[in-house]
């Protein structure tokens, strides 16, 4: 696992019933045959597609029909947590910007809290404006207003962040690690959300993490 994952339990659900549908459509099964084959009840399955509600021993049953079974190996496994315990600790100055494995920009901490941001040289001869009223593809260094009610960053950024949901998460687990989440500034949540957050931007550090 390359990253936190900045989700509701009932996001999480969903996105396992989502998986679990296309499994079941990539071995050309129907609900009722998918049923039969796991000894699973057709109305539990249709619930589970529509809602992501089941329970464990039904769940395991449908993953050993579909030949699933090794993917419950992961789940509770013990993980290196050096890398992302690294973002914790660490007081990001600047992120890269990136979108699709090209560098957009670079974010930096300005004075007054703020997120200056600048278009990298290759962006602004191949690429586009990710926010045109805000951030034009110019040759430039840009600064939000001071009145932006965007934690001091740019709308275009603000939105990677993690919902109220994701942002508790991010809170506990800053906690955990002794750090005191009203210490940490936007930069370092962005280097956090690295390449979960909303949207297509991804942020990474200059010292580049490797997971």
């Amino acid at each position: 696992m390359n990253e936190f994952i900045f989700k509701s339990p009932e996001q999480l659900n969903m996105d396992i019933a989502k998986r679990m549908r296309a499994r079941r459509k990539e071995q050309k099964l129907s609900q009722v045959q998918l049923s039969r084959r796991s000894d699973v009840s057709l109305g539990t399955l249709k619930r589970f597609e529509q809602t992501g509600n089941i329970s464990l021993s039904a769940l395991i049953k449908i993953s050993f029909a579909l030949g699933c079974e090794n993917d419950f190996d992961a789940l509770f496994a013990k993980k290196a947590i050096r890398p992302f315990r690294r973002l914790l600790m660490n007081n990001y100055k600047s992120l890269q910007v990136w979108m699709n494995d090209k560098k957009v920009g670079t974010l930096a901490m300005a004075a007054g809290h703020i997120a200056a941001f600048e278009y990298d040289d290759e962006w602004l001869r191949t690429g586009y404006s990710i926010s045109p009223f805000s951030l034009p593809l110019e040759k430039r260094v840009f600064l939000p207003k001071s009145y932006e009610p965007f934690e001091g960053m740019f709308g275009v950024f603000a939105d990677s962040l993690p919902d109220g949901w994701g942002r508790l998460l991010i809170d506990r687990l800053l906690i955990q690690n002794k750090i005191n989440p009203a210490e940490v500034g936007s930069l370092n949540r962005l280097a956090i959300v690295g390449k979960t957050g909303m949207g297509a931007l991804e942020y990474q550090p200059e010292d580049k993490i490797n997971w």
